[in-house]
């Protein structure tokens, strides 16, 4: 016969989640997976205020690893090279509709790198590129993370 003791599972403590975070430092959850990402639009300030308070709390952001064997994760890569904030805002509105979490990628220099999972640490499920943008970079991107490339040529296609 079993005791008590022996049919116990060990309890794993809960993770904090980036949803937690945001709420706890007054920002969105995607400004908090942006705090962790480099060269991603957020100021100095707010990126340190959200890491401190991450910390804090002892959040974990999770690693492309463990994205990428779980559910979809509803983030959708915004490339904005030389678009203009109207287009941005509208695109982002709505994404955020449609329940997906748009992340804003400004640096050129990911334009060096195969995989945006690997250099941003965690998966999206697609990237938005200005129309006219359609280059070998997004071609390698497209086929090394499996995503699909999505082109937006402004406001009135959106409508």
């Amino acid at each position: 016969m079993q005791s008590k003791s022996d049919s116990v599972k060990p309890i794993r403590p809960r993770r904090v989640t980036a949803s937690e975070v945001a709420q706890a430092a007054g920002v969105s959850r995607s400004a908090v997976l942006r705090a962790y990402m480099p060269g991603a639009l957020l100021t100095p300030s707010k990126k340190e205020r959200i890491l401190r308070i991450a910390n804090k709390l002892g959040f974990v952001p999770e690693t492309s690893e463990t994205l990428t064997q779980n559910a979809p994760t509803n983030l959708i890569a915004v490339f904005l090279a030389g678009a203009d904030s109207v287009w941005l805002e509208h695109l982002c509105a709505a994404l955020t509709r449609e329940g997906k979490w748009p992340i804003v990628l400004t640096d050129p220099g990911l334009q060096q790198t195969d995989s945006l999972t690997v250099q941003l640490g965690f998966a999206v499920e697609a990237l938005v590129l200005p129309a006219g943008l359609h280059d070998d970079w997004a071609n390698r991107v497209s086929q090394q993370d499996q995503i699909p490339l999505i082109f937006s040529g402004g406001i009135e296609r959106m409508k």
